[in-house]
């Protein structure tokens, strides 16, 4: 009897333990990533660059999304992908305004326009807008306000990185506004970067799509 009611108890135990488990998953799946990022093990890299990715679009609403985009960054800066790293440290800035990643995303994007040459001629746009104060907008906005920055950078080296964000965009929000201008900016992005028979299909795309747009 008494081994019954000991058996009992430990199954009772470990039933909370899986309850809170489950119901803290997003904080125990980004302290897993955490601490795998921690490890700066280079092999984890493309492990981690998914895995953060996933996280962000797994949950949502998780507290912990801000420091799961800015390491995200990181990642990608110690991978040796600069470019990449600023335009995710962009990103954390846009969309996470009030968040405690927003002083380091800034000092670490100030350290990539500031050593990197491609950057030259935007390093005063981009400082005047990073210490510029964030508006708190909806998160549809906040997004939309990272792609027309990003956009703006007119950066060769984020091309491929601006079509993916501004094709998430267009499922996550296809009832923005503004999102002929989005589709105006694949067009241009396509054109931008040589690819002349994706620019015009996605032209004529917006043009059918929004044929009253301005």
């Amino acid at each position: 009897m008494l081994r019954l009611t000991h058996l009992i108890l430990v199954l009772f135990l470990v039933s909370i333990f899986l309850s809170q488990a489950l119901a803290d998953e997003p904080g125990v799946y980004f302290e897993f990533l955490n601490s795998k990022y921690n490890q700066h093990d280079t092999k984890l890299y493309d492990f981690l660059k998914t895995e953060f990715k996933s996280f962000i679009g797994q949950y949502p609403d998780s507290k912990n999304l801000p420091d799961a985009s800015f390491l995200l960054g990181k990642v990608y800066q110690e991978d040796g992908d600069p470019h990449i790293a600023l335009a995710i440290f962009l990103k954390t800035l846009f969309v996470y305004p009030n968040s405690e990643r927003h002083s380091t995303a800034i000092e670490e994007i100030n350290l990539i326009v500031a050593n990197d040459r491609n950057y030259e001629e935007k390093q005063e746009a981009i400082k005047a807008r990073i210490n510029e104060p964030f508006e708190n907008l909806d998160l549809p906005e906040r997004h939309y306000r990272y792609l027309e920055f990003l956009y703006s950078l007119e950066q060769p080296k984020l091309y491929t990185w601006a079509l993916n964000q501004y094709y998430q965009f267009l499922s996550m929000f296809p009832q923005h506004e503004q999102i002929d201008r989005v589709h105006r900016w694949i067009a241009g992005t396509y054109a931008a970067m040589g690819n002349h028979e994706a620019a015009v299909s996605a032209y004529l795309k917006y043009e059918s799509l929004y044929p009253r747009s301005g």
